[in-house]
Formats: C-alpha cells, structure tokens, sequence
C-alpha cells in the first residue's frame, strides 16, 4: 500500500472503582473498563481539560432523538444523560448544508462574517467551493476559527495540537481553520489523507494507521443490523419502502469494491464502517499525540454517514436509524478507550450537529400533507426567462440558481435604467410567487434591512447567509416541505424550517459540566466561545454568540 497516496490510534482498587461509578450513576458497562484509572482528586475534576473532543454529526436532526432515543444504549445514551443537554438547540441558517454549518460552529458566527454561504458559490461566472477545491484549503474562511485560537493561545509547560477529522474534506478544513490540522478520507485512494495546506507528509500516527487498516485490500463490505430485523426499534413507517428512495436497500447486502469505477470506495460512505473508521482515527490521533502531562489536544470528529444515507433513503429510513445505533455502539467503545488513556476528569466532550434533514416529500404528501413539491432550479430559472422576455424582449436574464439565490447576467442588466431594473426585479418576484410552493422573494437591500430575528425571524437567516460576491441577486424563501433541487428522488436540507435547523447539543465535562437539561433556546454558534472559556483561551475573534446558559454557575 502507498504510505502517502495524497499529501493531501487489586480487588480494593476494584471495589473502590465500583462505588465511584455508582456515585457518579455511570452505566455499567463503562464502569468495567476503569479498573486501570487512578482516583481523580477535587482539583482534577475541576481542572482545565487536556483533552477536548467535538463530535459533528452529519445532518444528526434533533428528531432522531426523538424518535429512537430509547433504543440508544452506548455512547449515545451516556452522553444525552450525563451531559448538559440542549433540547431546542436551532441553526440561525436560510439553506443550511455541511460547509455552512461546520464554519458556523467553528468560527462562532454568521456566515455574513465568516464567509462560507454554502458547500460551493457562484461567483464570476463560475463555481467555487467552500474549502478552495482543488488546493483544499481554509483559505475562504474570512475569520479565524476555535481550531487557531487555540493554537495560537500558547501556556507555559503545553504542547498544543488541533486537529479535524472527517469523511469530507470540506467538513474537516472548516473546522480545522488555519491554525488547526485537517484529515479526511480519500474515497478514490481508499486511505486518509491531507492537503499541502496542512502537511508535507502524514503524521506517522496517521501514516501507521493507513497501513494497519490497509483499506485498498478490502475487497468487500456487508452492513449488518445492530438489532433484529423485526425489532420495534426499526418499527417506524415505512422504515423499509423505498418507492421514492434514490436506491434499494444496502443493509444485509455483501457490497463489492470495484477497483474499475472512478471512485471505488465511495460504497464506505454510505455506511456505518465510515464512522467506526472515523472514531479509530480518532484513537490512533489521542494515542500519536497525547504522550506526556504538557500535551493539550483539541479534536473535532464530524461524522458524515448518516448524511450520505439519509440523503438517499430518507431520515425514517431503516438504513438511517441503524446508522445511528452503530454510531450509539461505536461511540461507547470510543470512550472506553479514550478514558483508559486520559484521566476521565481531565476531557470535555461536545455533540451537536450542522444541519438537520427535510422527510421525503412523496411520504409526507401520502400522509395528507398536499402542500408538498419539488421544483428544479431549471424550471426556476426557465419561468423566469420567459416571463422577462414575453414583457421586456430580455433574453437569458438569469443565468444561475445556488443555495436558494438567482443570479443575473449582469452585462445586461446593468445597462437598464433604474426604472427598468426596479420594475425587472418586481416582475421576477411576481412571476415566482406564482409558482406554488414559493412563499417569498427578497432582494439584498431588503435583508439588510432585517436588524434581528424578533423582526422576521426567516428573513433574518437569510440576511445573516449573505457575504458581498458570493451571493445572487434574488432570496427565494420556499413554503415548507418544498424542495429546490435537481434530484427527483431521495430528500435533502435547503430551509428554514425546524426538521433543517433543529439538532441536538450537548457538551459535557465530568464533575464540572453535567447532568442538566436546558430548554432555552439556543444556537449551536455558541458551542465555540462556550468551549474557549472552558479551555480559558480568547474566543474566535469574530464570534458573536455568548456562553450557552447552564454552563458556569
């Protein structure tokens, strides 16, 4: 296997440990792994961690707790009940997608500050991505984020390491920033790599753990349920039918990797084994770096199968709730070793997510919702154009749709008079109201002139998604359950609304930061200066979100 294939782990003592866990209320399947952990003094439980662990899950929407909480019985489960949790936790997002979401929670701000208007913009007649694809970099993130702070907060007697994990590159690079250091897998190579942004070459950790895995000699892949086939814990409706599904089932299936495709092990993705991998990186990073008492680590794991699963099946789908009770199961195993490693009581541990998940359309519509449609960004753009052409003689006016904007072609449109253009616009808006399923349409001037989400709390997000040259000219806010996308099957998260923007939020320090429910509301952009003030390091320069409550007395 290639090393690099881009440059881009006594019986008083026992009795003793028992009653600790029992005072603390730690599952038991936890507790029979300590039996090697020393005893934490007072100060140790209220010590500044050494270790800091940030879970992203991947359109993790809140209503999967909901739904299949009580069939969690791991790392999932442990976390909800030992931590802080924050039940009405929202993203202020207009079109919330993974680059926007991961640079919010990084950065601690709107993307009108940080940059990141959605996984790629158009701009000068072309497109850009959100992590400067091809170089793969943090280079359009416009301020700096939690990963550099970090970083750059230099102490007395510590070494300090940032770095972020994930399935995608984009989800690392924002979450790494500039200053921190960004891993993801490579789905054509089948190994983790890097860019030149970040590495020369791979840390030996990192390197040690391509070759141990040696991913290129998997010829094959099965998933396999965490439960029965027929336990209550799949019984959601229609769990199994995938009539508006954007492919058949891949549980139980024994899946190839085939070497002759352009992207062999992209399969991997859209399974739990993506995961699992993610989190015995994630082992491997702890026990490469985190040798002496002087090494601080601050590790960003952002998991990204349950998007490409959910994307394809829908959030009820079967193959989207095991998805999670492999993750409950894996997360378990994950802190078992972790703990075994570093003292307990010296790690702060967050979860959240950077987006939720719209429900199949086709499905909701079958329920009685009537209220439901696609639309694609083609017959946006196509209704458009005729309209102006019909009344005007403009030809070809709009040019583009992205992230919920139209663009114009500006060779035309500015050399109309004011009058004109006023009345071009006011048409379009016209013209689009009509189409059903389109509640609103806004230009740039009107956002700004949103000053808080009291005024219009939809109107706001779009407003706060809105970064000079990486937007259009036209907002286009849908009615709910309407999807804008060229995809006639599976679901996506291109709204506002709450099944878009609702996710879970928890963080957690043993002895200090736990066993709380918080039901104010709440926006996942304060998870980074929460996070500073607990490390006591200065927040991201440009957040603009304070401490989430229930944190410090």
């Amino acid at each position: 296997m290639k090393k690099n294939s881009c440059t881009e782990t006594k019986p008083t003592l026992l009795l003793a440990i028992g009653i600790l866990c029992l005072a603390a209320e730690i599952p038991a399947t936890f507790c029979t792994e300590y039996s090697g952990e020393k005893t934490e003094t007072s100060s140790q439980k209220t010590s500044t961690p050494r270790l800091t662990i940030l879970f992203v899950i991947d359109q993790g929407a809140y209503s999967y707790l909901q739904n299949v909480r009580p069939y969690f019985t791991g790392g999932l489960k442990y976390l909800i009940d030992e931590g802080v949790n924050y039940t009405n936790a929202y993203w202020p997002h207009a079109t919330p997608v993974t680059a926007v979401g991961h640079a919010g929670l990084s950065t601690g701000t709107f993307a009108r500050y940080h940059g990141i208007v959605g996984n790629s913009w158009y701009t000068n007649d072309k497109t850009l991505y959100a992590d400067n694809a091809p170089e793969l970099s943090a280079q359009n993130i416009m301020v700096d984020g939690l990963s550099d702070q970090f970083m750059l907060a230099a102490k007395p007697l510590q070494r300090r390491h940032a770095y972020a994990l994930s399935s995608k590159a984009r989800a690392a690079i924002m979450l790494a920033g500039k200053g921190g250091k960004a891993l993801w897998f490579n789905y054509k190579e089948g190994a983790f790599c890097s860019s030149k942004a970040y590495f020369e070459q791979l840390p030996i950790w990192a390197t040690e753990f391509n070759e141990k895995k040696n991913i290129q000699a998997v010829p094959s892949i099965t998933w396999q349920l965490i439960y029965p086939e027929k336990s209550p814990a799949y019984a959601i409706a229609g769990a199994t039918d995938y009539t508006y599904s954007s492919g058949t089932t891949l549980i139980d299936q024994t899946l190839t990797i085939d070497h002759t495709q352009k992207i062999p092990y992209e399969i991997l993705y859209k399974n739990p084994y993506a995961n699992k991998l993610l989190l015995e990186l994630g082992q491997q990073c702890i026990n490469g770096i985190m040798t002496t008492d002087e090494d601080h680590l601050l590790l960003w794991i952002s998991l990204s199968s349950l998007d490409a699963v959910a994307h394809e099946f829908g959030p009820n789908s079967r193959e989207a709730l095991d998805v999670l009770y492999h993750l409950d199961k894996d997360l378990e195993e994950f802190f078992k070793a972790v703990w075994r490693k570093i003292d307990k009581n010296q790690t702060l541990v967050a979860l959240t997510a950077d987006h939720g998940v719209m429900p199949i359309l086709e499905k909701i519509h079958e329920k009685g919702f009537q209220a439901t449609y696609r639309i694609t960004p083609k017959s946006l753009i196509t209704t458009v154009n005729d309209a102006l052409e019909k009344k005007y003689g403009l030809e070809d006016l709009i040019i583009h749709y992205k992230n919920s904007q139209l663009f114009f072609d500006n060779s035309i449109f500015t050399t109309l008079e004011p009058k004109k253009q006023s009345a071009v616009i006011k048409t379009i808006k016209q013209t689009l109201k009509h189409i059903p399923g389109i509640k609103s349409v806004w230009t740039a001037k009107e956002l700004d002139a949103v000053a808080t989400p009291d005024t219009d709390a939809f109107k706001f997000n779009y407003a706060q998604q809105r970064y000079q040259g990486r937007t259009g000219q036209l907002f286009i806010q849908p009615l709910p359950y309407t999807l804008i996308s060229k995809w006639p099957t599976g679901t996506a998260h291109k709204s506002p609304y709450n099944y878009d923007t609702h996710v879970p939020l928890i963080i957690y320090q043993p002895g200090r930061i736990e066993k709380k429910v918080v039901t104010k509301k709440v926006w996942p952009l304060s998870l980074a200066p929460t996070v500073a003030d607990i490390l006591e390091i200065p927040r991201p320069s440009a957040a603009t979100e304070d401490v989430l409550p229930g944190i410090f007395k």
